[in-house]
C-alpha cells in the first residue's frame, strides 16, 4: 500500500506542476459535450465567474482586470455567471440530438 500512496502522490504532484486543473477542465468539457450535459458547462461557467471575482481578472480575447476596466470586468463576469445559470436551469438537454 505504501507504494500505491507514493505513486498517487507523484501523480498528484505531476498534475499540480502540469496544470492539472486545466487538464481536468478539458476532460470535463469533452465529456459534457459528448453526453450533451449542458448543466456541466453551466457549472464550469459559474466556477469560472467565481474564480474571476477572486482573482480580479477575467479573459475575453484578452486579459481584463477589475482594476483597469471595472465596468467591462463586471459585465464579462456577470455574463459568465448568467450563462452558467441558464445552462444549468433553462436548457433542456434532451431537445438536442
Amino acid at each position: 500500500m505504501h507504494k500505491a500512496q507514493f505513486l498517487a502522490n507523484q501523480c498528484f504532484q505531476w498534475l499540480i506542476k502540469n496544470k492539472g486543473r486545466a487538464i481536468g477542465s478539458l476532460i470535463v468539457i469533452a465529456i459534457s459535450t459528448a453526453m450533451n450535459w449542458y448543466w456541466l458547462w453551466g457549472l464550469l461557467l459559474l466556477l469560472w465567474a467565481v474564480n474571476d471575482f477572486i482573482t480580479s481578472q477575467t479573459w475575453l480575447s484578452e486579459t481584463i482586470s477589475k482594476r483597469s476596466n471595472p465596468i467591462l470586468f463586471h459585465i464579462i463576469v456577470l455574463m459568465w455567471a448568467a450563462f452558467g445559470v441558464y445552462f444549468i436551469f433553462f436548457i433542456d438537454t434532451y431537445e438536442y440530438y
